[in-house]
């Protein structure tokens, strides 16, 4: 919707601004971390993998925010392990997936790589009930088992290309966020919403 803050607000009977207020003291204090999107990598084409590196420690921290800047990787952590900086890394197609890793660890100055690639995908959906004596439902197939996501490769024109990048970013804590993801991309808000 073009203003979110505001149909949350009217679902917890607070204003508009409380809402959005309430948002942004939730992120300051860390409980959220980020709003955007997720995408299932694979049906867009990219190839991605984990992506383990060794590096001196001293080095550690700097190797970690210039990994992050990579719009390929999602997160990364340290690790308490001689491969100390752990990542996953997701490349677009036509890109080589190890060329890139490779690239991405002589810039850091890590000692070695392992590339940790996954051999069979499973997601479990798994939904959190924050009320007291409630526990955990997990989303699997009929025979218990975790569902295998779907991985047909869907055909995107370079705009759709563009959205995804916008949508996959953390939400503007404004107003209209979607207008603001608008402007960046060059379209019309409703447009936006559309392809949302």
């Amino acid at each position: 919707v073009e203003r979110p803050f505001h149909a949350l607000g009217e679902a917890l009977g607070l204003t508009p601004q409380e809402a959005l207020e309430r948002v942004r003291r939730l992120k300051e204090n860390g409980l959220i971390r980020e709003i955007g999107a997720i995408f299932d990598s694979r049906a867009l084409g990219y190839q991605s993998t984990l992506v383990a590196l060794r590096l001196p420690p001293e080095k550690l921290d700097g190797a970690a925010a210039l990994i992050s800047q990579h719009p390929g990787v999602s997160h990364n952590y340290a690790r308490d392990h001689q491969f100390n900086l752990w990542f996953t890394l997701a490349v677009p197609p036509g890109e080589d997936l190890e060329r890139a890793s490779q690239q991405m660890a002589r810039q850091v100055g890590a000692q070695s790589i392992l590339y940790l690639p996954a051999l069979r995908v499973f997601k479990i959906g798994a939904f959190f009930h924050l009320s007291e004596g409630e526990g955990m439902t997990v989303d699997a197939g009929a025979d218990g088992h975790p569902r295998a996501p779907q991985t047909e490769e869907i055909k995107l024109s370079p705009q759709e290309r563009a959205a995804i990048r916008e949508f996959q970013q953390d939400l503007p804590l404004v107003e209209r966020p979607f207008a603001t993801m608008a402007k960046s991309l060059k379209m019309g808000e409703a447009e936006v919403l559309n392809m949302a």
